[in-house]
Formats: C-alpha cells, sequence, structure tokens
C-alpha cells in the first residue's frame, strides 16, 4: 500500500482531465442546439 497515497492525486487528476473533456463536448453540443434552435426560429 506504498501507492495509497499517490492514488488519491492520479484519480483527481484523471477526473479533473474528464471534466474539461465532458465540458468541452456539452459546450459543442450547447453551441449546436442554440443554432439550431435560432435556426429553426428565424426561418
Amino acid at each position: 500500500m506504498t501507492s495509497c497515497p499517490f492514488f488519491p492525486a492520479v484519480a483527481f487528476l484523471i477526473i479533473l482531465f474528464s471534466f474539461k473533456q465532458i465540458r468541452y463536448w456539452f459546450g459543442d453540443l450547447l453551441l449546436c442546439c442554440v443554432f439550431n434552435y435560432e435556426s429553426t426560429f428565424t426561418t
């Protein structure tokens, strides 16, 4: 169990990185939805 104190830091980095990716993906999805919403209401 020598890597026990090291594990939370690695897990935190992985969670942080995946959250960043998810946020980028969600931002793109939201932007796409907004553009589709505006295009459907302007026509």
